[in-house]
């Protein structure tokens, strides 16, 4: 693993052992690969817990991205609505790479942040915690802003009855 253990676990702080465990595996196998159930589950959510910003900012220009093409397929065609398995799979195939590929992508991250880091001198265990660590106030924040979109796109529906 490029990262020293101990410097790895002042970057990542809770559950340092286990993301320390998993990237070294992942680079004894060469494998990108590294399951992560937290990201399958909460997806831009644990991203935001880990400080992944950019990654987050990624998968949610994607999820986006899907529901413009969504929309134009569905005006294309001449239909109210996308068929479910249309509407479904793409989601559930982006929120599988997020579990697949979650403790890879954050081994990325993490590196990126202590390359960062390195200079003349180690960096000190405070210059680590403060480049990483985690961030509940993220959490929050991306709650709240999802719950807004989700009632907006309630109130929407609503003004908007199927025909």
């Amino acid at each position: 693993m490029e990262i020293p253990r101990d410097a790895a676990r002042h970057l990542v702080g809770p559950n340092a052992d286990y993301y320390v465990d998993r990237w070294a595996l992942l680079d004894r196998k060469a494998a990108r690969l590294g399951f992560n159930w937290p990201a399958l589950l909460f997806g831009p959510l644990w991203m935001l817990y880990r400080r992944m910003y950019r990654t987050c900012g990624l998968w949610v220009g994607t999820v986006f991205l899907l529901s413009i093409l969504e929309v134009l397929f569905a005006s294309l065609l001449h239909i109210d609505a996308v068929p479910e398995v249309l509407d479904l799979a793409p989601r559930l195939a982006i929120g599988a790479a997020c579990g697949v590929f979650g403790t890879y992508w954050y081994y990325l991250e993490t590196r990126r942040r202590y390359r960062r880091l390195l200079g003349a001198e180690p960096p000190t265990p405070a210059a680590l915690e403060a480049a990483g660590g985690v961030s509940r106030p993220a959490v929050w924040i991306g709650a709240v802003v999802t719950l807004a979109f989700l009632a907006l796109s309630v109130l929407v529906a609503l003004s908007h009855p199927p025909k």
